[in-house]
């Protein structure tokens, strides 16, 4: 193969990335970091033809299940009510826009996060 041909490098956000979720500061902070790693590495990449994104899931179905500030009822209930579609996503929503970024339909995408978030970050 040969080398220099171009790709796509697709990262993990989160949509603690771009709003405030109490408890998840440390989190948010590295997530807020790769958003802005995406914008600069597209910039810096594009003359090499390799794209650059990040997927910003919202909250998914069993995913966190271990971690202790989204255990409480209260928290599923804001979870729920702040997510626009009312529900936590499955993880083929989430997979779904990396196969997408991936292929070859997204070739003139490069520098974007995908909110994948049932239009939480949207409000």
């Amino acid at each position: 193969m040969t080398q220099g041909g171009g790709g796509s490098v697709t990262m993990t956000s989160s949509i603690a990335g771009s709003v405030g979720i109490p408890t998840l500061a440390p989190y948010a902070a590295s997530k807020g970091g790769i958003n802005q790693l995406v914008r600069t590495l597209a910039a810096e990449w594009a003359e090499h033809h390799i794209r650059v994104y990040a997927v910003a899931p919202g909250y998914v179905a069993n995913i966190l299940n271990s971690v202790t500030a989204h255990d409480a009822p209260s928290s599923d209930w804001r979870i729920n009510t702040f997510t626009p579609v009312g529900r936590r996503a499955t993880v083929e929503e989430i997979a779904a826009p990396y196969a997408f970024l991936a292929s070859p339909a997204a070739g003139y995408i490069t520098g974007s996060v995908l909110a994948a978030d049932g239009r939480y970050t949207a409000t």
